[in-house]
């Protein structure tokens, strides 16, 4: 069966809640009218009269339906936003120095990255490394006026994959991954490589491959967490660019000393 993305759904949308609304109504006078052939004497009163529970019912399901999907949607998948608000907070309360090129990668969760839009400073770029993907990658906007409607170079119309946009590994200050423990030649483990990388913040991510179906796609309080299975959404931190900066805050820190002592 062929899997459309939601952005060609949502104009259909409408019309959903238009028949939801048309079948709750006709279910209102199926209901009227059985109720009338075992007695006669409210043929003369109107069907809302004594359906309006109906109604009531179908707006109470719907409605903790939806807020069921929206909380387990939030608890499953909420992990990137999460992350990248800490990746924010590392620019904006010093953690990392302003005046720093960093080079924020991600590899298989190239998908998932939410927007650079969360990055402290313009000094922080978005890098792809290679994955299993093997389809054409975003590429950032040049720095011009008309930036948007600027074709640029390796760009293809057949979706074909462009290795200029790939990055080295060795180069990535920090990384976006998600650890449900499995991986591939070309989708190491990040998370598990702790001689190069070290975990700054880790959020739970839901394993859908794991879980429950129901479970997955509607949050029941108590219950749903004992059906899914979740792995770990983790920014690292490359230890030589840990290690620069604690050395650079160690330097700082001696230079203020000085400073003082004169």
């Amino acid at each position: 069966m062929c899997q459309q993305e939601e952005r060609f759904l949502f104009p259909v949308y409408p019309m959903i809640c238009l028949t939801g609304a048309i079948s709750v109504d006709i279910v209102q006078k199926l209901y009227f009218y059985v109720r009338t052939k075992f007695d006669p004497s409210h043929i003369s009163c109107h069907y809302l009269q004594y359906t309006a529970h109906i109604t009531v019912l179908a707006i109470l399901t719907c409605g903790l339906l939806g807020l069921s999907r929206s909380l387990a949607i939030y608890k499953g998948y909420y992990a990137p936003m999460e992350i990248m608000t800490e990746v924010n907070k590392l620019g904006t309360e010093g953690e990392v120095p302003n005046d720093v090129n960093i080079n924020f990668c991600v590899g298989k969760e190239w998908h998932r990255f939410p927007s650079s839009f969360f990055f402290p400073s313009n000094n922080w770029k978005l890098q792809y490394l290679r994955s299993e993907f093997k389809g054409q990658l975003p590429q950032p906007f040049l720095d011009h006026e008309n930036a948007t409607s600027v074709i640029q170079a390796h760009f293809n119309d057949m979706n074909k994959e462009e290795p200029s946009r790939y990055f080295n590994l060795d180069k990535c200050h920090f990384l976006l991954d998600l650890d449900v423990e499995t991986e591939t030649a070309l989708e190491p483990n990040y998370s598990r490589l702790s001689h190069h990388f070290t975990i700054v913040k880790s959020s739970k991510f839901l394993d859908a491959s794991k879980s429950h179906p129901f479970f997955r796609a509607f949050y029941i309080p108590f219950v749903s967490h004992k059906f899914c299975t979740y792995g770990s959404y983790n920014l690292l931190q490359s230890n030589k660019f840990k290690s620069m900066l604690l050395s650079s805050k160690q330097r700082s820190s001696k230079f203020s000393q000085a400073k003082d002592s004169t």
